[in-house]
């Protein structure tokens, strides 16, 4: 039993000479800058045995609270065991306190050591921004633009400069009408938000965050943000007429090919043809507006292919960089053909046919209509019984040229027939030989010289022998009548003869 009692003795010592000071008040509590500073009073006991000094302080980071005492703290305070003493707490967090948890440290140091208190300080939010967007989700198209309302709500009872900055992957896709700007207590402003599409657009959606926070060092510190949506769409198209083509390559022919813009805004178009080089563009650009159509015109030049062909017409928008393209096919024949069949006439002809006659055909062999102009050509004068027909297809048509040889001399000769059309042209050449068929060359030589004759009626009659040279040098054979005039008492044997060419 004393051994119980020594024990029990030994435990309350222990306990006398640990005994410490009791801090005694609220744990928690909360409050913004615009309430009331917090009151809150705490007791301090000396619990030690004997009388004890006390240094009573309160730990705090004093940029975030302004905090009065009664007494003012620190002081000093000498308490008996047992007694107390009260302090009270007027606490009111600043403005610009984070929002959040706090420690405050009451703090009794004596010689005896230290002892504390911690109080857990919620500091409510003075206000915050609340920010809108009306509408906050858009549909645009190449070059659009479009207007929202974003609206900026203060619940702070302070004045504030707001900043206001947009967040986005797409600069330049949004904009606002002002980054600055004064909300009073509680109060409200409203921005303009513009949305602009650029022409030459990404499909997708786009999003911007709006954030807006009242200038450095200024207190409350307000933040809020928001954001919107864009979807990009691309409306802007270009429909090139589908069509193929039926060509003669025997003239040049111009075509056309529609090109309609259907997007919602004007459209200019660089335009670009890959084909065969005898197809050509007739226009490099051409500017359409929306809904509306234009033509543009192709040309095909002559050619001597024939068969099928394909080009391609590509159309580059300038303002929205995007690319269309259609291929046309083509079919390339020979429309119109004139044959110049079954020319007859002399090859050898007579100075004295004076002029001369060739009778020729003209054959349409296509299945084209055409019209025809005739002319004669090589220097020779002459006429045709007509200088323009029509023939049918697979018409043929018998035609004669006259020509005139009257003031021609000797020689080869050659003249053309000739057909123009604006879809077909040919010529024919003609020769022939033009003779002097019935020359003579008479030699009178002999029949030059002087003769003498004794007229007496005892020598008459009288002979003399006379020659007279003819060559034939013509290309016929020749009936010549020889004829003398002068005395009677002359005369000519033979009177006619044949002579063939070349013969004398």
């Amino acid at each position: 039993m004393r051994m119980k009692k020594s024990l029990l003795i030994w435990v309350l010592l222990i306990i006398a000479a640990n005994a410490f000071a009791a801090i005694e008040g609220p744990d928690s509590f909360k409050a913004s800058c615009f309430s009331d500073p917090v009151m809150q009073e705490y007791t301090i006991t000396n619990d030690f045995s004997e009388k004890t000094e006390f240094t009573i302080s309160l730990d705090y980071t004093k940029a975030n609270f302004d905090i009065k005492s009664v007494p003012p703290l620190p002081y000093k305070v000498s308490l008996e065991p047992s007694q107390s003493t009260s302090l009270s707490l007027f606490i009111k967090p600043c403005c610009c306190a984070e929002p959040g948890d706090y420690v405050l440290t009451i703090k009794a140091s004596s010689s005896k050591g230290e002892f504390t208190k911690k109080i857990r300080f919620e500091v409510k939010e003075a206000g915050k921004l609340l920010l809108s967007i009306d509408p906050s989700e858009m549909q645009l198209s190449q070059c659009e633009e479009k207007n929202a309302t974003l609206s900026i709500e203060s619940t702070s009872q302070a004045s504030a400069d707001i900043i206001l900055s947009i967040k986005s992957d797409s600069p330049g896709l949004f904009e606002l009408s002002q980054k600055e700007l004064r909300i009073e207590p509680n109060g409200k402003k409203t921005v303009t938000l513009k949305v602009k599409a650029p022409c030459q657009l990404t499909p997708g959606k786009k999003t911007a965050e709006i954030n807006a926070k009242t200038i450095e060092n200024q207190c409350p510190k307000l933040e809020g943000k928001t954001s919107a949506t864009v979807e990009l769409v691309d409306k802007q198209n270009i429909e090139i007429e589908k069509k193929s083509f039926d060509i003669c390559n025997d003239i040049e022919q111009t075509k056309t090919i529609k090109i309609k813009n259907l997007g919602p805004r004007k459209d200019e178009l660089t335009l670009g043809i890959d084909g065969p080089q005898w197809i050509l563009l007739q226009q490099k650009t051409v500017s359409i507006d929306a809904g509306k159509e234009a033509e543009i015109s192709v040309k095909f030049l002559k050619s001597t292919a024939e068969g099928k062909f394909s080009f391609t017409l590509k159309a580059h928008s300038v303002l929205y960089n995007k690319d269309s393209a259609e291929q046309f096919e083509v079919s390339l024949k020979d429309c119109y053909k004139v044959t110049i069949e079954k020319v007859a006439g002399k090859e050898k002809a007579c100075i004295e046919d004076k002029s001369l006659e060739y009778k020729f055909e003209i054959k349409n062999v296509k299945n084209t209509e055409i019209t025809l102009s005739l002319a004669l050509a090589g220097g020779l004068k002459g006429t045709l019984d007509s200088d323009k027909i029509t023939l049918r297809p697979e018409e043929t048509k018998a035609l004669k040229a006259t020509i005139d040889v009257s003031n021609e001399k000797p020689g080869k000769k050659a003249f053309a027939i000739k057909l123009t059309s604006p879809e077909f042209s040919d010529a024919v050449d003609v020769n022939f030989n033009l003779e002097d068929c019935y020359a003579l060359n008479v030699d009178a030589k002999a029949i030059e010289r002087e003769i003498k004759l004794e007229v007496s009626p005892e020598l008459c009659p009288q002979s003399v022998l006379l020659e007279l040279k003819a060559t034939n040098t013509g290309t016929k054979e020749q009936n010549v009548k020889l004829s003398l005039t002068g005395a009677k008492w002359l005369y000519l044997e033979p009177t006619s003869l044949k002579i063939a060419p070349a013969e004398t």
